[in-house]
């Protein structure tokens, strides 16, 4: 188990509403206001939509239960929707929750497989953005 899991979904979550900004701007404006009900509400029907980026937002709002009840199974159901439509950060997101039991059980297996289809499409996690560069997007 990685000591810096916690912080990669962090990061992942905060890097796709960050990245959704152009696509999604009353989504990432409701997210960053505090108004997290109406950036789920908002992320929910474009991830319906197909908007990946979406989709791995709303993921990371159940993870984390901002706007509504915490629930990892349906965070890890909308990263699973992104990656199997080829969203690499999402690709690494459930092979992460695999890795760490997080809305499943634990599965190695499993978890190397998601990593490898982001790793095959030059996904590096460590290209991430730092906690304190997190904290600033946006504001």
């Amino acid at each position: 188990m990685r000591a810096d899991a916690g912080w990669l979904l962090c990061l992942a979550g905060a890097a796709a509403l960050v990245a959704a900004d152009g696509e999604l701007p009353d989504a990432v404006r409701a997210y960053h206001e505090g108004r997290y009900a109406t950036a789920r509400a908002l992320l929910r029907d474009a991830a319906r939509d197909g908007s990946e980026r979406a989709q791995i937002g709303i993921g990371w709002l159940h993870q984390q239960g901002l706007g509504g009840d915490r629930d990892p199974q349906e965070a890890l159901r909308w990263y699973r929707r992104a990656a199997e439509s080829g969203s690499p950060e999402a690709q690494y997101q459930v092979g992460l929750m695999h890795e760490l039991g997080i809305g499943v059980e634990a599965d190695p297996w499993e978890a190397e497989t998601w990593y490898g289809r982001a790793i095959e499409q030059g996904y590096c996690p460590g290209e991430l953005a730092g906690p304190e560069q997190v904290l600033e997007f946006g504001r």
